[in-house]
């Protein structure tokens, strides 16, 4: 039947009394049959051009190169002699699995609109880019606070790039988070040109600088100086965001200054470098380790460890001696004597008191900034809460005075301090970190304590996550790879750091879409 099209058509329908009979008629029609094939072909096509950003995030998750040498110009339907990449041979394997709609694309576009370019592919990864830095800063402000962690680094084609990462509290997971944001390529490595990147950066993604509370860098003179370092000039303009000397670094340091005999340095190299580590943690790890250094600095604890090396020393054939020196008293040299001939003395004497002496003397020079601020807040935590007394805790109220609700001196703000005491008295279970001591305070019956909490938990200790982010660019930006522009290397960064966060593909063909005209139509 080859009826006109009316109802259904140009017309609403309305005889429902005979809706069935009519449906089935209207399906036989032949404009009906041609709608149907047209509506069947656009949506292959969407569902087409939803493949190919699939197949670039599918090599963003195996961490494959997109890219090859001779990648540019049509599709080669049979296999190259030439590598022109994997995006392309994926795209191939595709046509060999019978996708004769792709095929026909790539049989009958013109050359300059085959959207499968190096060109477009630098625009698709430069709107993900964007969406997962968007995603990240949105949480951000939503936490409200964050700490700062940067570092650079000379990548394979000797420019400098310097990662910034953001540490911060995400309560819809309750974890601590250290994201990164991006490599910003420097010309000037001067501390008042990277506080400027810094400061220019992430105003640029929208956060408010004015909620930063914490530095973490390296201890190298252009980012921790005391006068013209990064943090120092960051600290004039945010009082607030209190700079930490990298945890790691600084232990490495220690080691480094008690003793330059590499196969010492070597046994005791560093710490296990984590990003939920806090700074009450940190701090407690280095008392313990400096108590402990303490009591092993006398004669009974360094005669268990001489009879087991000597006990070593014999079964392999080797016997304690004591090194002879030439020519009398040497120079910059301690020149250890030992009057009795006694090895063992001598060792104690020369070696392992010096070394002991050394590394106790740099744990107290180079772990002592903002000791006092952290002593104050070290108060609210279960292991000093119930000595401690409201004045003890003053120095940290007053200096984030702002960020409470109330006075820092306020009769209101004493009596929630008590109850936080009380709190205490009757539980069991006690929180052995910043993080666990914050999940289990209340908002709303201690909203400033909740609030100062927050802000502890998410001081910085080490910059670990910046130093994977130098890891994640030697595996982009490699010798084969040393061209790769800027914006490239950030979206393959981004996208290989934070594989967690999904991409929304709808989102992604619409911007796509609308940035500019294009030759084909990737509206609905």
């Amino acid at each position: 039947m080859h009826s006109p099209p009316k109802s259904l058509v140009h017309q609403p329908f309305i005889n429902w009394k005979d809706a069935i009979e009519y449906f089935k008629i209207h399906e036989s029609n032949e404009y009906h049959k041609f709608s149907m094939a047209k509506v069947t072909e656009f949506l292959k096509i969407v569902d087409k051009k939803q493949n190919d950003v699939y197949i670039q995030l599918h090599k963003r998750n195996e961490r494959l190169a997109l890219r090859g040498g001779h990648d540019s110009g049509s599709l080669d339907l049979n296999l190259p002699l030439h590598n022109d990449g994997n995006f392309r041979a994926l795209l191939r394997y595709r046509i060999d699995s019978g996708d004769d709609l792709f095929l026909n694309h790539i049989k009958s576009c013109g050359k300059n609109s085959t959207y499968i370019s190096a060109d477009i592919q630098n625009e698709v990864i430069s709107i993900i880019c964007d969406q997962i830095q968007t995603k990240i800063c949105n949480r951000i402000k939503t936490n409200k606070f964050f700490v700062i962690l940067a570092d650079e680094t000379t990548d394979v084609s000797r420019v400098e790039q310097f990662s910034l990462c953001i540490r911060y509290f995400d309560a819809d997971v309750n974890k601590i988070r250290e994201d990164f944001l991006q490599f910003v390529p420097v010309h000037s490595t001067t501390g008042l040109e990277l506080a400027k990147t810094i400061i220019s950066t992430l105003s640029a993604l929208g956060l408010n600088l004015q909620h930063m509370r914490g530095q973490g860098y390296d201890g190298a003179a252009n980012m921790g100086g005391v006068f013209r370092g990064v943090q120092a000039l960051i600290l004039k303009e945010y009082p607030k965001a209190l700079y930490t000397h990298c945890f790691s670094h600084c232990l490495n340091l220690c080691l480094n200054d008690a003793s330059k005999v590499q196969q010492i340095r070597n046994t005791l190299n560093i710490i296990q470098e984590t990003e939920n580590i806090d700074i009450v943690t940190a701090t407690n790890s280095i008392e313990t380790t400096t108590t402990k250094l303490q009591h092993l600095r006398n004669e009974v604890e360094f005669q268990k460890i001489f009879d087991s090396a000597i006990e070593m020393a014999e079964k392999v054939g080797v016997s304690p001696i004591i090194p002879q020196t030439v020519g009398g008293a040497q120079k910059h040299r301690a020149n250890y004597t030992v009057n009795d001939g006694n090895c063992c003395t001598y060792y104690r004497v020369s070696i392992y008191y010096p070394y002991l002496d050394d590394l106790l003397s740099s744990f107290n020079e180079r772990f002592n900034s903002n000791s006092s601020l952290i002593s104050s807040l070290s108060c609210l935590f279960l292991s000093k809460v119930k000595k401690s007394t409201f004045d003890d805790l003053q120095m940290a109220l007053e200096f984030y005075k702002d960020d409470l609700q109330i006075d820092s001196y306020s009769s209101t703000l004493k009596g929630e301090f008590e109850l936080w005491q009380m709190k205490w008295e009757t539980e069991t279970v006690i929180p052995t970190n910043s993080l666990d001591t914050l999940l289990n305070c209340p908002v709303d019956i201690f909203p400033n304590i909740y609030t100062i909490l927050k802000i502890f938990s998410i001081l910085p200790v080490t910059t670990a996550s910046v130093e994977r982010s130098f890891s994640t660019l030697k595996r982009i930006k490699t010798y084969l790879r040393n061209s790769t522009s800027e914006n490239r290397l950030n979206g393959l960064a981004l996208l290989n750091v934070h594989r967690d966060i999904d991409i929304d593909i709808e989102s992604l063909i619409d911007v796509f879409a609308n940035r500019k005209e294009r030759r084909l139509n990737f509206k609905l």
